[in-house]
C-alpha cells in the first residue's frame, strides 16, 4: 500500500467513524483489542476487514503490537505516564525503543 489511491474520499470518514467509536465497548485500557473482536465490531458493507484495517495501520491510526493477536490504537492510550507495573521503565536491549527525547524550542520568534 506504498501509493494509496481513495477514489471516492467521502466514503473513508464514515468509515474511520465507525471504526474508532465502535471501540468504546471493546478496547481496554491500554488501548488495544484483539483482531477477533474487532473483526466481529467492525461490519461494514462497504469493505473488508482486511481492507479497513490495512488503510487504519497505513494512516496509523491502529499498529499491530508483534507477537500477539493485538492492534494497539494511540488515540486510545491513556494520558499520562505509563503505569510502571505494566511497563517496564527501560525495553528489554533486543527492542528498539526511544527512552528519553529533549525537544529544544527555538528562542527565535517567527
Amino acid at each position: 500500500m506504498d501509493e494509496l489511491v481513495i477514489l471516492d474520499p467521502q466514503w473513508l470518514a464514515p468509515v474511520f467513524t465507525l471504526v474508532i467509536t465502535s471501540l468504546d465497548s471493546v478496547i481496554d485500557d491500554l488501548g488495544m483489542v484483539q483482531r477477533d473482536v474487532l473483526r466481529r465490531t467492525l461490519t461494514s458493507p462497504h469493505c473488508s476487514f482486511e481492507r479497513v484495517v490495512a488503510l487504519l495501520r497505513h494512516f496509523q491510526l491502529c499498529l499491530p503490537v508483534d507477537g500477539t493477536d493485538f492492534e494497539l490504537f494511540p488515540c486510545r492510550l491513556p494520558v499520562g505516564q505509563p503505569d510502571h507495573t505494566v511497563w517496564p521503565p527501560a525495553p528489554p536491549n533486543h527492542l528498539r525503543q526511544v527512552l528519553d527525547v529533549n525537544v529544544c524550542a527555538s528562542s527565535k520568534r517567527l
